[in-house]
């Protein structure tokens, strides 16, 4: 049964959909920020931000709501922002992580009067939104900002406490100092180390920006230097001089992923790439019903309706009888079908769930879940994260509306009505504290076309290091290798493959009417690998993974190993929980490896003795 705190929570979305305000007119929007450019991001937790104004003269008390718009009633569950406050004349900025599949129409609203809504992506309102998968790149605006540069600018006060959800943001541009709180700061930094590209911008090289609190680590010395998987690149020139022709030449040229920016909207693989996970996981709840039994009842029913009900009513003087022996094998029939339908799901409530883990600091991890639910008792569910910081949720899906919703972060928290013996999908993005070891290279080969020939990965901490990890691969340019384990700490390359091949060949469509039920889960969360790496490098369509390929000066590692307790969701699902998690870290290749490589240079791997690679950088050798 749900906690008090779930009541708690329902009530708060009963008071906001039927008990009217008295001062919930006095609400107005002032402005609005979606996302980092006012882009819609498809299949990703998108971050609006909205400050509403009190126009009245008295204290408004209330909650918000937000729902996406796509159908006749709305899609997904709610998001609430419940018990505000706000004094006559005040503002208050309510942000929101709201799940966008494809270009929607979402509603926030304060009551239920004309008037106390407000339409996103709406003629209505004037808020037409495109829709890209194109990352963004911003420049951080505040109000010692020196200059301008050619790309969109993100007021710094709007900036997120978590990096959970950042979805979408590839490059930020400061040319100060910022003015962020702790929570913003910690944020910024974890989005770095999760492979995000900072780039500084001076008054001149001789005054490079200095920041303090934990924002401490972006003052080392270095023109580029790596903070996780992340990267720090300081410009020698103030931001004004970045315009057009700049931002394309030194950042955007410099794309961590590179790909076909053709319009993802129109090139689905059937279906898309997290219904291919969702799809597997559902499968290994999958009923092994005895079909041929229920055949038969559903047979024999039909026929003692009709033509037996019939055939009695000719010979029975009392009508009454007939209908009593119809409701009879209505409730009897009904318990039979009852009982045969359950068989094969074991009668446990189960949670199967595949995570995209990126780096964060202090050992953490930004975590995207996906997540399908299955229940053996109807009713509503609590569904949350304790180990989590800062989680959002969503069903994950935009084809029906659910009941229940989804409680604003820091709340973090999702209820839902699920029917008995069913499923229902989840997602949900968090900071989790836990990560694996650091990965570091220890020896690199590139030859004179730029390939990479051989390359040895060196475990930082064995003790950090997954206790079941079912597969390892590593990106670089447009192939993906397999990784093995040669020794207790080193990981070296095994085969190749093309990585839009990969892509290509994965069954991404199961139709959900067929038979597999011999696979095993293992087997079914096997399923997941290639989608979520996919996710991770943003491709959704086919168009998309024509020309994709990573940066020379950068390799990607895929660790896909058991869920660990932390990654597991409390409350009312507490019986059977089981999962994947695809740990992503990206290290830098030395510079003279890879320019190198791309110079025509023949580089070499040189070997050194055990006791001295732990203390020097990757061994490499040029030759002219």
């Amino acid at each position: 049964m749900p906690s008090s705190r779930v009541i708690r929570s329902l009530l708060l979305v009963v008071l906001l959909l039927m008990a009217p305000s008295m001062a919930a007119a006095q609400v107005l929007v002032k402005s609005t920020q979606w996302g980092w450019d006012n882009k819609m991001r498809p299949y990703g937790f998108n971050l609006v931000t909205v400050i509403v104004t009190n126009s009245g003269n008295n204290l408004w008390r209330g909650s918000f709501r937000m729902i996406n718009k796509s159908g006749a009633l709305g899609v997904d569950v709610p998001l609430i922002e419940p018990d505000m406050v706000i004094e006559p004349g005040g503002d208050r900025q309510l942000q929101f992580l709201v799940y966008v599949e494809s270009t929607n129409e979402f509603e926030l609203s304060w009551g239920r009067r004309q008037g106390e809504q407000y339409l996103f992506n709406s003629v209505e309102t004037g808020t037409n939104l495109s829709s890209t998968s194109d990352p963004a790149i911003i420049m951080l605006r505040g109000f010692r900002s020196r200059g301008s540069a050619s790309v969109s600018s993100y007021p710094e006060e709007y900036f997120p406490n978590s990096a959970a959800g950042m979805f979408g943001l590839r490059a930020v541009l400061l040319d100060h100092a910022p003015d962020l709180t702790p929570a913003q700061q910690k944020a910024l930094l974890d989005w770095i180390h999760g492979g995000g590209e900072l780039h500084l911008f001076g008054s001149s090289a001789s005054e490079p920006l200095e920041f303090n609190g934990v924002l401490t680590p972006l003052n080392q010395p270095f023109e580029q230097f790596a903070i996780g998987s992340g990267v720090v690149i300081r410009h020698a020139v103030p931001i004004s001089k970045a315009n057009r022709a700049y931002i394309d030449r030194e950042i955007r040229g410099r794309a961590t992923i590179q790909k076909d920016q053709s319009d993802d909207q129109n090139n689905y693989w059937y279906g898309n790439v997290p219904s291919a996970i969702y799809r597997a996981l559902e499968l290994i709840t999958r009923p092994d019903h005895n079909w041929a039994l229920i055949y038969l009842l559903a047979f024999a029913y039909l026929l003692l309706i009709f033509p037996g009900g019939w055939l009695v009513g000719r010979y029975l003087a009392d009508y009454r009888l007939t209908y009593l022996g119809i409701i009879g094998l209505v409730v009897l029939f009904s318990l039979a079908f009852d009982q045969v339908g359950r068989r094969g799901y074991g009668e446990v409530t189960s949670v199967n769930s595949c995570a995209i883990a990126r780096p964060a600091a202090e050992g953490r991890s930004s975590v995207l879940q996906y997540s399908n639910v299955f229940v053996t008792s109807g009713g509503q569910y609590e569904i949350e994260h304790p180990e989590a910081e800062d989680a959002a949720y969503s069903s994950g899906q935009t084809n029906e509306l659910v009941r229940g919703a989804a409680l604003n972060r820091p709340l973090g928290q999702m209820i839902a009505e699920i029917p008995a013996f069913s499923n229902r999908t989840m997602l949900h993005t968090a900071i989790v504290p836990y990560s694996i070891s650091r990965l570091s290279i220890a020896q690199v080969q590139i030859d004179s076309d730029g390939d990479l020939q051989n390359l040895e990965l060196r475990i930082d901490d064995e003790q950090a290091w997954p206790a079941n990890v079912f597969e390892m691969r590593l990106i670089y340019g447009d192939r993906i290798w397999t990784l093995t384990r040669r020794d207790a700490n080193v990981l070296v390359l095994g085969n190749a493959q093309h990585l839009p091949s990969l892509l290509q060949q994965h069954e991404w469509y199961r139709s959900p009417y067929a038979t597999r039920n011999h696979e095993s889960p293992d087997q079914l969360f096997a399923e997941t690998f290639v989608p979520a790496i996919a996710i991770d490098l943003e491709i959704f369509s086919q168009d998309a993974i024509q020309s994709i390929q990573l940066p020379r000066d950068v390799v990607r590692i895929y660790v896909f190993a058991e869920a660990p307790d932390e990654f597991k969701a409390v409350g009312s699902l507490t019986e059977q929980q089981a999962g994947r998690v695809l740990f992503v870290q990206q290290v830098r290749l030395p510079e003279d490896a890879w320019q190198a490589g791309l110079n025509g240079n023949r580089v070499r791997k040189v070997s050194q003795p055990q006791e001295e690679q732990a203390n020097t950088a990757p061994a490499v050798l040029v030759e002219e």
